[in-house]
């Protein structure tokens, strides 16, 4: 009897010390095995606020790659709204971007200009802080902010004749350039090609639309400002013997 007993308390062990072998033996191997470490990614914090330091509730910013896509609209990294107090958070962005052109806009107001570009200050810190200051919309950004709108020319006029000819209407394209370039309209030969060699840019005073760099002495034309809202341009270029009077309209 006392060697049956002696016996079964001889196989327990052994059952014990193999149940503790196969678990020392998946800790050996699970401690061998490399772990799964997800790539490291960055958040950035985006402090939107207006001319008064305010923060700005409800602004439009989006991430961009380049400057090039910022200009066509196109190729958006991520979009995000601003909080009550003008925050917008974007997380989860790649570790090996650490360049982002950022677009923050309101109704009338951004901050579109050449301070849009921002590098990360320190690539080991896993959070960025970037403020984009937004100011209300200058004459250059209603032609340019509205993204890519096309305008049609209603007509030239010259001492009072109109001409409607398709040589005499273009479409004019108002990128994020700040430039305007002319378009042959539909229907008119060669259709939807470029028509102007120099685009129109605003003068620094918003007063007028000239060929050229802005107060430059080799300026060739220049186009006083009649008229300017959301859905119409008027203007006009005072020549020698003449008066040229151009109007547009938005084409939706």
């Amino acid at each position: 009897m006392l060697g049956f007993i002696q016996w079964f308390r001889i196989m327990a062990a052994i059952k014990s010390m193999n149940k503790l072998l196969i678990c020392f033996s998946l800790l050996f191997l699970s401690a061998c095995q490399p772990r799964v470490v997800p790539d490291p990614t960055y958040e950035l914090l985006v402090q939107v606020r207006d001319a008064g330091n305010r923060g700005v509730a409800g602004a439009t910013v989006t991430l961009f790659l380049s400057q090039e896509d910022f200009l066509t609209n196109t190729n958006a990294v991520a979009t995000q709204k601003s909080d009550n107090g003008g925050l917008a958070v974007f997380s989860d962005l790649n570790k090996d971007v650490f360049i982002y052109v950022i677009s923050a806009e309101l109704q009338k107001a951004n901050n579109w200009g050449i301070s849009m570009t921002y590098g990360f200050q320190d690539i080991a810190k896993p959070v960025q802080n970037y403020e984009a200051k937004i100011s209300e919309t200058r004459f250059a950004d209603i032609l340019s902010g509205r993204g890519n709108l096309r305008w049609n020319q209603l007509y030239t006029q010259i001492n009072g004749n109109r001409s409607t000819a398709c040589g005499q209407r273009f479409e004019l394209n108002f990128g994020r350039q700040l430039i305007l370039t002319y378009y042959v309209p539909r229907g008119c030969p060669a259709a939807g090609a470029q028509a102007s060699a120099t685009g129109w840019a605003p003068s620094l005073d918003g007063s007028s639309l000239i060929i050229g760099q802005p107060n430059s002495t080799r300026n060739q034309r220049r186009m006083n400002i009649l008229e300017l809202t959301d859905t119409r341009l008027r203007l006009m270029e005072q020549l020698v013997n003449a008066t040229i009077v151009e109007e547009y309209e938005l084409v939706q």
